[in-house]
């Protein structure tokens, strides 16, 4: 049997993107695979990643009817102008 290198917590952080995305090798990404279902943290993270990839997703399409922030400027104008 092989000696399978173990990939730790942070090393699955750092290529999180990468397995998200479906752009490691296939060894690689067994490795990540293998961590997941043996940490249970980790499998919290990427599942919450996930999700929030989802949800991104959705809101994607979505425009804000006015700029962030849009009337701030005038209000600071006017206060300033009071003073």
């Amino acid at each position: 049997m092989a000696d399978v290198a173990h990939v730790t917590c942070r090393e699955l952080v750092e290529v999180l993107t990468g397995f998200l995305d479906g752009v490691l090798d296939p060894a690689e990404r067994a490795d990540i695979e293998r961590h997941i279902v043996l940490c249970g943290g980790c499998a919290n993270h990427v599942g919450q990643m996930e999700t929030t990839l989802h949800l991104l997703g959705l809101l994607a399409g979505d425009e804000p009817d006015d700029a962030p922030g849009a009337g701030l400027l005038p209000a600071f104008r006017a206060w300033r102008a009071r003073r």
